[in-house]
């Protein structure tokens, strides 16, 4: 596992995010928790669906493809914790097949913009 976590790792950090920081469109073979301290943070998927994490609000991610945004306008935190965990599978297929696609296919680059 390349990133955040070694292989068998888990990662505790906190993570400050300016008004307008974007976290580009990415896929990680983890589970993720995050509780949001303060502000206010936009995540959103490659099918378009987003939801609105504010204070107080625990977001619980794994394998899917997704992206962040602090919409402002004040500065975002959150603490996290990403535990490696094996790639999600779906339709039988690794995830990890499926993001090169995605990344290269019609519109390109994943960038969730």
């Amino acid at each position: 596992m390349q990133g955040y976590v070694n292989s068998m790792g888990t990662n505790f950090f906190i993570q400050d995010f300016a008004p307008g920081a974007v976290v580009p469109m990415h896929i990680s073979h983890t589970v993720d928790y995050f509780l949001m301290v303060s502000g206010t943070m936009v995540s959103f998927t490659e099918q378009g669906d987003e939801f609105t994490a504010k204070a107080g609000d625990v977001v619980v991610r794994k394998g899917n493809m997704h992206g962040w945004r602090n919409p402002g306008p004040d500065w975002a935190r959150w603490v996290a914790v990403i535990l490696d965990a094996k790639p999600a599978v779906r339709n039988g297929r690794s995830l990890n097949e499926g993001m090169k696609e995605s990344a290269e296919g019609p519109g390109g680059g994943g960038s969730g913009t």
